[in-house]
């Protein structure tokens, strides 16, 4: 039976409304209970929404006429010569090297008044008469990670700027034949990243880039998540990851599924350089976020990559935390890096495969009693198997190479649980020998021209490339799953094939908004053979566009051969109906699952709520899942969400799963609705204070439609249930509020 109704059963605060099919719910709950839950919910996410930024459109105004085939020519022959230049490097570059020190300390929300112990931490160098080149420093919980801070950001700034002045102090202590001076910094939350270089090096950098990526409460809040800078020196391509990654000994998988997201989520705007030798040294950059028609750069994309922080993995959880506590005391390290949640996941290819380690010859850096060198064991604290959280990674690219020179953890800076870590490198350094390289790029001009020469040539046959692995069809794509297929062009010709996939008439794109073609062009030599990868990806946006009958999936691809025949791909996708990205008015409609319904079937006996939200929050009340702590901030599966999604859509039990994966279902499935729960024509425009946000909000449950009125009560009498529990799953009014701003619901 449904809690919700059981509990929440109340006079007056229903419509009137055509009974619910049978077994589905009538939740019948007062306008005295939605209210002031609602009143505090938008007064909470309002004040969030003031501080979050809008993008700014910073495309370049449209040149004036120019001849299309040769701009198209053009960019196929740049895009030819740049493939062939990466793969001939060797030829026209020298080797040398760079030092850099790594240094990464989470502080627990803590305040250094004084630069006293720095220079333990900053300044112990592998070769103290030659200091690394570059000192990159990474801290996590710069701010203590309360829904305060994680929602407004407010004090992040003010202590990131308070420990560069340290650090910066600290660096140029030490040596008076040179200066460190800071090339970027860049702060999310508790996050804060900073990169110094020595002022020598300082004219050799450029391309400096920042991002980050949100990976924490909601699955997208800054608590949780990485910052993270690119920058070239000389000609190799640095990128440095600052992360903090999930908590808790049993979350492995929580941590993983960060590390990817990470990488997902992480994204560089190429365009968006900064050349360091022309900028001050009070360099302050923001992140930047990707156009839609801007190529991405990706961690993995750079040659050389740091990645370190607290990435919080633990001593696995079949060794007992006392005997951790004693195998440490006994320097037994070897047994506990064997079982090193970390190890085992790299080693089982489940994380951090691309990525190297040193050996860990230092104590676990975690937890010790703030201000003692001692592991936490008062009786009146939780005790806590120590474990190695604090870690500096590193990858290179194929032919790269790296050495590690020391990483250890430094004891005396004890005002955190936990001790910061350092790492000293060299590493492999490009240099392009300019005479050498125009060698190579003329040669390779001369060669693309000849190709561009045979194909106008009227005198010889014209260019043919035949497509293999028709139709392109894709049956059943799925909601948020990617599905790929491969066509092959061949050049069946005698002369070199250009070709390019070209927008249809009066259209800016090559193809619709959920499929993409890579690569967009190229250059076949006769015989030769080129895969290109469809992909069909079904965002929310385009599920409500379908559910909205405003585009199918359906689209046709010009391929464009120059000097030969057009040839037109028909692309084709079986859409599995979802209920994400659906309307309301269309779920309280469909009493069967909605995959069974076609579109445009007749509409049936409409319920009070849809089904589906009902299975949802039934499921988690049912398991007592609302006494759990970390409700909405715990990572989850992304395999059992999406588990939980096709079961919804099919009308199947649901598989196992935990309680935090049926919240970011749940979480999900609301912010995909269209239009949402609390329609934009009702929201405010302005901020509302006391009287005027409770009368507001009285008035909005009068205007909402019938089906948006009983949902919305819906979810603030699930609401209310969850803060009975508060003592246990820590949940508050603001971090609902916060819940219901991201979902906008």
């Amino acid at each position: 039976m449904d809690r919700l109704k059981n509990r929440f059963l109340g006079g007056g605060g229903h419509r009137d409304i055509t009974p619910t099919s049978s077994g589905n719910p009538d939740p019948k709950v007062s306008e005295t209970v939605g209210a002031p839950l609602l009143a505090s919910g938008f007064h909470t996410f309002a004040k969030a929404a003031a501080s979050i930024p809008f993008s700014r459109d910073k495309r370049p105004p449209a040149s004036g006429p120019i001849n299309e085939e040769e701009e198209e020519i053009s960019k196929i022959k740049d895009d030819w010569i740049h493939k062939m230049i990466n793969e001939r490097e060797a030829e026209f570059t020298n080797v040398g090297s760079v030092s850099v020190m790594i240094c990464t300390w989470n502080v627990a929300g803590k305040k250094m008044e004084s630069k006293r112990g720095l220079e333990d931490w900053l300044c112990r160098w592998h070769n103290p008469d030659n200091p690394p080149d570059i000192v990159v420093v990474g801290l996590q919980e710069i701010v203590d990670l309360n829904a305060v801070n994680v929602a407004m950001d407010a004090k992040s700034q003010q202590r990131a700027a308070h420990w560069e002045e340290l650090f910066t102090a600290t660096l140029n202590s030490q040596n008076t034949s040179f200066q460190y001076g800071v090339v970027c910094r860049h702060h999310m939350v508790g996050l804060f990243l900073c990169v110094f270089v020595k002022q020598t090096l300082r004219q050799n950098i450029s391309k400096v880039c920042l991002a980050n990526a949100g990976v924490g409460a909601l699955g997208m809040m800054g608590n949780k998540g990485a910052v993270s800078i690119r920058m070239q020196i000389h000609d190799s391509m640095f990128c440095f990851v600052c992360a903090h990654l999930a908590a808790h000994r049993e979350n492995v998988d929580g941590r993983n599924q960060d590390f990817y997201n990470i990488l997902m989520k992480t994204v560089f705007r190429p365009e968006e350089n900064y050349d360091s030798v022309n900028s001050s040294s009070e360099l302050d950059l923001s992140a930047h976020s990707v156009g839609i028609n801007e190529l991405p750069i990706k961690i993995l994309d750079h040659e050389t990559i740091f990645w370190f922080g607290d990435l919080n993995y633990h001593i696995d959880l079949g060794v007992p935390t006392q005997e951790v506590l004693r195998r440490v005391y006994d320097g037994d390290l070897e047994f506990l890096r064997s079982q090193d949640q970390l190890n085992k996941e790299r080693i089982a290819g489940r994380a951090f495969t691309e990525f190297n380690e040193g050996t860990l010859t230092f104590n676990p850096t975690y937890k010790y009693q703030p201000d003692t060198d001692k592991y936490e064991s008062r009786p009146e604290k939780k005790l806590r198997a120590p474990a190695w959280c604090d870690r500096v990674l590193w990858s290179c690219k194929k032919g790269k190479k790296l050495q590690q020179h020391s990483y250890n953890q430094v004891s005396r800076l004890r005002i955190s649980d936990h001790r910061p870590v350092h790492s000293e490198f060299t590493s492999i350094l490009k240099r392009v020998i300019s005479s050498k390289h125009e060698r190579v790029w003329d040669e390779l001009q001369m060669k693309v021209s000849q190709f561009e020469q045979d194909a106008r040539n009227p005198g010889l046959p014209r260019p043919q490339i035949q497509v293999e692995n028709l139709p392109a069809y894709f049956d059943l794509v799925r909601y948020k799953i990617e599905s790929c297929r491969s066509l092959y062009l061949v050049n069946s010709g005698q002369v070199a094939a250009f070709f390019i996939f070209k927008p249809k008439l009066e259209e800016t794109s090559i193809s619709k908004i959920w499929l993409s073609v890579q690569p967009k062009c190229g250059i076949l030599s006769p015989g030769e053979r080129l895969e290109i990868k469809l992909t069909v990806l079904i965002t929310t946006k385009i599920a409500q566009l379908i559910s909205e009958g405003l585009t199918n999936l359906e689209d046709l691809l010009v391929l464009h051969v120059l000097r030969g025949t057009d040839i037109y791909i028909q692309v084709q996708a079986n859409y599995a109906r979802s209920c994400y990205g659906s309307s309301l008015l269309e779920l309280v409609n469909i009493a069967d699952p909605i995959r069974n319904v076609p579109f445009g079937s007749e509409l049936g006996t409409p319920m009070t709520i849809p089904k589906e939200l009902w299975r949802m929050i039934n499921d988690i009340l049912s398991s007592e899942g609302e006494k759990q702590n970390g409700l909405f901030t715990t990572l989850f599966s992304p395999a059992e969400v999406e588990s939980i999604r096709e079961c919804l859509d099919t009308g199947l039990m649901f598989e196992q799963h935990s309680v935090h994966s049926m919240c970011e279902a749940l979480t999900t499935f609301l912010a995909s609705l269209h239009p949402p729960v609390i329609p934009n024509e009702h929201c405010f425009t302005s901020e509302l204070e006391g009287t005027a946000m409770e009368f507001w909000t009285r008035r909005l449950l009068d205007q909402l439609p019938n089906h948006h009125y009983n949902t919305l009560i819906y979810v603030i009498a699930f609401f209310r249930e969850l803060l009975k529990s508060t003592a246990l799953n820590k949940l508050s009014p603001e971090i609902l509020g916060l819940l219901v701003f991201h979902s906008h619901v």
